[in-house]
């Protein structure tokens, strides 16, 4: 059914409340969308890289699968896409850009395992100890991995790099309380790893790939969560110079990137939502714009960015 309010060109985010979903088109502010409400109960939002598609499913019985569909944010045309096993989470880069991963060996109701099926449109043979070896004509491939999927409140935990040719994966594994990051090269397989450090935003990867957004996370006393980049090339992980307490807590989530050099965080006062960027390495903070939800601030559910609108677009937040 054709959508009655949609965007113009590309929308930078959304932000999500129990009865409706708003996108911010750049220039236009905030744009209501309601029909996903009409006849269902959806979850599971997911903004396409390229700020024009908004996924979403309506969540089945433990016997029949989650409906999924997809909304065109530029015509308003509605999609029943194909179901999934409610077992299943499906994540998506470009339009060649997709991998499936499936919950697996349950214990006490919680996956000890995940299988990672990678779609291989590029022909690439990815070496795996967990399938035969993959050929040109196979259409998905298998990470060589078994460590749990995260889930997570604030971006998808697994993310494609900007050129698609590499993935990042927020893992547990069986009895640790700490999480790690994989890093999957689509014809190198297993490139990084690293524990105590997972990603957090809807937009993890600088823009020119080489670094990923997030936090560390120690365990002492308590547990304390701290800002860091990631630098793939240098394989280590630098703390985010921030002077603020506000933006070290994990109550002020990251959001992504910028540009290469500039991370987005933001803040909440109430029903005031405050974007800053910070640079990566002397920690100068810029506000970028404020907005009031549309709901009450307990309200709020996600807000997730389009990584490339955000990256490519002078102004995508205003």
């Amino acid at each position: 059914m054709p959508q009655a309010k949609v965007a113009r060109e590309p929308v930078s985010f959304f932000v999500s409340g129990p009865e409706a979903v708003w996108v911010w088109e750049p220039g236009r502010g905030l744009i209501k969308l309601t029909a996903p409400f009409r006849e269902r109960n959806p979850d599971g939002f997911q903004l396409s890289v390229d700020g024009t598609t908004l996924r979403y499913g309506s969540s089945g019985s433990a016997l029949l699968p989650d409906r999924r569909f997809s909304l065109d944010l530029l015509s308003g045309v509605e999609t029943e896409e194909p179901a999934w096993p409610s077992n299943t989470r499906v994540f998506y880069g470009d339009a060649a850009d997709e991998c499936r991963v499936e919950w697996a060996d349950w214990v006490n109701h919680h996956p000890t395992q995940s299988i990672y099926r990678l779609r291989n449109a590029a022909g690439d043979q990815l070496p795996s100890p967990f399938s035969l070896p993959a050929t040109r004509e196979d259409e998905w491939i298998e990470l060589p991995t078994r460590f749990t999927l995260s889930t997570s409140l604030d971006g998808d935990t697994l993310q494609f790099s900007p050129d698609g040719h590499r993935l990042v994966v927020n893992c547990t594994w069986w009895g640790h309380p700490v999480g790690a990051i994989q890093v999957f090269d689509r014809t190198a397989g297993l490139v990084h790893q690293r524990y105590g450090f997972v990603t957090e935003g809807s937009g993890v990867w600088s823009p020119n790939g080489r670094k990923l957004l997030g936090r560390t996370i120690s365990i002492g006393r308590s547990i304390e969560y701290r800002v860091e980049v990631f630098d793939l090339e240098r394989r280590d992980a630098t703390p985010l110079p921030i002077d603020s307490d506000d933006y070290q807590r994990s109550e002020a989530p990251c959001v992504g990137w910028l540009d290469d050099d500039h991370v987005l965080l933001y803040t909440r006062q109430q029903r005031d939502i405050t974007f800053h960027a910070f640079h990566t390495g002397t920690g100068e903070r810029t506000e970028v714009n404020t907005f009031r939800l549309p709901m009450p601030s307990g309200s709020m559910n996600d807000l997730h960015i389009a990584p490339r609108v955000v990256a490519n677009r002078p102004g995508a937040l205003l």
